[in-house]
């Protein structure tokens, strides 16, 4: 899912259906989810998609892998309601079995970067100025392993951008973009498990920082490195229950906190806290997460009147969806998130009016649930796909 920045309440949403080819969306508007549309085909199934919202122009960027292992770009116009300029990134993706795919947005000059795997251990990247793409490039990674997964985060203040890979073995390597060439890198930690991500990388709001995390084996940690915008620190490790698997970073946009909210391997649901120079002791707020091999957990600080101090999780036990907010590190008692029951994968996405929307991969029936949190209550249970493809991340 992915805020348009340019819109106060739209989230884009988009989901592969069944065995079809063309990528489907959904726009929410601040009170519900639109009718179901469709994007440009592809070349087969869709696996995987990655969303980035415009922040000059009022547009949204999709990057999808497919299981004929292409990697496809393509740009959603709200002047015309309509996708196009697909552009095909690689035809050649290692694996569709892992998210070898990114895409995001320089603040300044609004210009997207798109990034795919190829079957080599360099990814590739096109960039998006508003009227075409470019060529793709190579990136030079150091690894000698193919290329596996993907992550991109962008610098509020200015068009930098970090990257992060993981290839086919265990290594991680972040690099750098200075909005026209890459800068810096840095190798860093060693996968836990081959189909377990185990990363994630965001800037603080103020843009004076950004943080790297990646899985550190089979330690009982989290390997990070902070970017102050000219050099990684030294790499250094934070202490959590078991080997991280799955996680995301959220910026709080109110301050330079940051939240990783994780499952480890022994499928407990973690939350670490960074107050802009060091992390907090990490604390477990569920023990019987409904899977470590994927992310049943996502995390959005608050904005609404009143809940600004309030960290929100959304995550999944072995039976149903549940939430709990914090402030600073006092949580709140587990309650159920409305009536969606036990889910693979969570993924919420706050609106720039506050409102958190939810969607979930439910496990129960396989289906793709919503719902929304209002800074009281959440919604009654929607349903926006009975035939979902696969894992939306």
């Amino acid at each position: 899912m992915q805020v348009d920045a340019t819109q106060a309440s739209e989230i884009l949403l988009v989901y592969g259906e069944g065995t079809v080819t063309t990528p489907r969306y959904r726009l929410w508007n601040g009170s519900v989810w639109g009718v179901e549309g469709s994007a440009q085909a592809v070349t087969n199934t869709i696996n995987w998609v990655k969303t980035a919202s415009g922040v000059t122009r009022n547009e949204y960027a999709l990057v999808t892998l497919d299981q004929s292992n292409d990697a496809y770009a393509q740009i959603y116009s709200a002047s015309t309601t309509s996708w196009g300029n697909q552009k095909l990134l690689s035809s050649v993706v290692t694996s569709n079995a892992y998210r070898g795919i990114a895409v995001g947005y320089e603040s300044l000059s609004g210009d997207a970067m798109a990034v795919s795997c190829t079957n080599g251990p360099d990814p590739v990247y096109s960039i998006w100025n508003g009227t075409s793409w470019s060529a793709t490039s190579s990136i030079n990674a150091s690894s000698l392993n193919n290329c596996n997964f993907l992550e991109i985060a962008s610098d509020p203040a200015s068009d930098e951008m970090i990257l992060v890979v993981r290839d086919t073995g265990t290594q991680y390597e972040a690099l750098v973009w200075d909005g026209s060439t890459w800068v810096d890198s840095r190798v860093i930690g060693s996968s836990a498990l081959v189909a377990s991500e185990g990363l994630s990388v965001v800037y603080e709001s103020s843009g004076d920082q950004a943080i790297v995390a990646v899985s550190n084996n089979t330690a009982n940690n989290v390997a990070y490195t902070v970017w102050d915008g000219a050099a990684f620190s030294p790499n250094t490790t934070q202490t959590i229950g078991n080997d991280f698997l799955f996680g995301k970073l959220e910026a709080d946009p109110e301050s330079d906190e940051i939240a990783l909210c994780y499952i480890d391997a022994s499928s407990d649901i973690g939350i670490l806290q960074w107050d802009g120079g060091a992390w907090n002791t990490f604390q477990e707020i569920e023990l019987t997460g409904n899977t470590s091999t994927a992310r049943p957990i996502e995390c959005n600080y608050e904005t609404m009147a009143g809940r600004s101090d309030y960290l929100l999780a959304t995550y999944s036990d072995t039976t149903d969806s549940r939430y709990q907010s914090a402030t600073s590190t006092v949580w709140s008692t587990e309650a159920t998130l409305s009536t969606i029951s036990d889910s693979f994968w969570v993924q919420s996405e706050r609106a720039d009016d506050g409102t958190i929307v939810a969607v979930n991969l439910d496990d129960a029936s396989d289906f793709l649930d919503t719902s929304y949190w209002n800074g009281t209550s959440w919604s009654a249970k929607s349903t926006l796909e009975t035939s979902p493809s696969s894992v939306i991340a």
